[in-house]
Parts: C-alpha cells; structure tokens; sequence
C-alpha cells in the first residue's frame, strides 16, 4: 500500500511538473508580454523605460531561465504579486482553495453515503422501485453536464425562487451554509451518479444471472459433506486394515 501511495504521489508530482512547463511555456510563446501592454496604454513611456522595466522583472532573459526562476519561487509559495487584487497571489488563493476544500470535501461525503444507501438498497433487491431510481440517477448523474446542471439549479432556486443565492461565499457560518447548497448539490448529483455506476457495473454479472450466487452456496455445501464423508469413513477402512494385518500375523 506504501509503495502504491508513493507511486501515485509520484505521478501526481510530474504531472504537475510537465503541465507547469508546458502552460508556462505557452504563455511565453505569446506575442508581446505584460510591459509591452502597459506600454501600449501609456503612450508616453520611453523605450528606456520599457527596457529597465524588463529587466527588473526579468522578461529580457531567456524562457527556461525565466521558468526555472518562476519553478523556485512557487516551491517557496511565492507566486508574485497580483495587480487586479493588490495583494499577493498566495493571499488571494489560500481563501479561494480553503473554499475549494470545503465544497469537494462537502459533497464527497454526501456523494460517498447516498451512493452507499443506494447501492445496498438496490443489491437486496435487484429490479425494484429503488434499483430502478438509483439507475435513472446514475443515468442522469453521468449525462448532464455539470455546469449545465449548475445553470438549471441558480435559475431555478437562485432566481426563479429566490430561496438561495446564486453567487459569493458568505461570512458567518448560517450564511456561508446557505451560499454552499448549490454548488453542493451540484457536485453532489454529479458524483453519486458516477459511483452508482461503478458499483452497477459490479454487480451486472449477478444482474445477468441472478442464481449464481445460489449455486456458490450449493457448491460450497455439496464440497463439506464430501469432506465430512470422508472424514468418517476413513477411520473404518483404518480399521479393516488393522484387522489385516494382525489376521497375517
């Protein structure tokens, strides 16, 4: 399991690294860059001015230099300085991800407990009413596109009713819970959907026959009487032998 968890760790860790280099390299490959814009919106800025600006922020050096710098610094969660919030990065994504965390976490839980309750309902009893909700669900769960979802959900609680808000997070926890049901239950519709099929598609051999479980049992059954059997009757043809050999003595 260790070796398992490492592995996938490892995987986790050069995906990022190939995506990193690849976004970044794109970025870098796009005509112009961020001076070249103010530049464009300041008409009075000199070419001396552009320049020394550039090197400050080292876009006159080479793209893998410029990437290795960007590398090192993010491993330190130092991802720069935001001009759109004016405050660091790491301080407009640490709320943002801290809210991230809640909703995945939030509906996977719900996703986890109600595909659960609704695998082992259908499982006691395969083709009635709730196997056949739990498959519509999972039908609908798979099909509908999660934004798509999101939509029909914001027009109609959102701004149909007026019972939730369609955007925003919050700030005490009363409003912060009423902010969370939306995306919530999106994420949660989409996600059960998908566990309820992986655990349909388990149990479609035992759909497809639904004695074979019956004739596991029998089988199982008919092998210990024919071990029993032969745990009794072994000691009397023991014991024929015994008689043999003392009738030869």
């Amino acid at each position: 399991m260790t070796r398992y968890l490492a592995g996938r760790l490892l995987q986790i860790l050069v995906v990022l690294f190939v995506m990193s280099f690849v976004i970044y390299g794109l970025i870098g490959l796009m005509p112009g860059d961020p001076i070249d814009i103010m530049a464009a919106s300041t008409p009075g800025m000199t070419a001396e001015t552009i320049a020394r600006l550039k090197a400050a922020y080292g876009l006159d050096q080479p793209l893998m230099t410029r990437y290795w710098h960007w590398l090192t610094a993010a491993l330190q969660l130092d991802f720069g300085y935001s001009r759109v919030h004016s405050q660091p990065a790491i301080d407009v994504i640490v709320p943002a991800l801290a809210q991230t965390v809640k909703l995945a976490g939030l509906s996977l839980a719900l996703s986890l407990t109600l595909a659960l309750i609704l695998g082992v309902a259908s499982a006691l009893k395969p083709g009635g009413w709730i196997d056949t909700i739990s498959s519509l669900f999972a039908f609908a769960g798979i099909s509908v596109p999660t934004f798509w979802l999101a939509i029909i959900l914001i027009l109609g609680f959102a701004v149909g009713l007026g019972w939730l808000p369609a955007s925003g997070m919050g700030e005490a926890f009363g409003d912060q819970a009423r902010h969370m049901i939306l995306p919530v239950a999106t994420l949660t519709i989409a996600t059960t959907g998908q566990f309820i099929r992986s655990g349909g598609a388990a149990r479609a051999p035992q759909r497809a026959d639904p004695g074979r479980h019956r004739r596991r049992a029998a089988d199982r059954h008919a092998v210990l009487r024919r071990a029993r059997h032969r745990d009794d009757v072994r000691p009397a043809w023991h014991g024929q032998d015994d008689l043999r050999r003392d009738s030869r003595q």
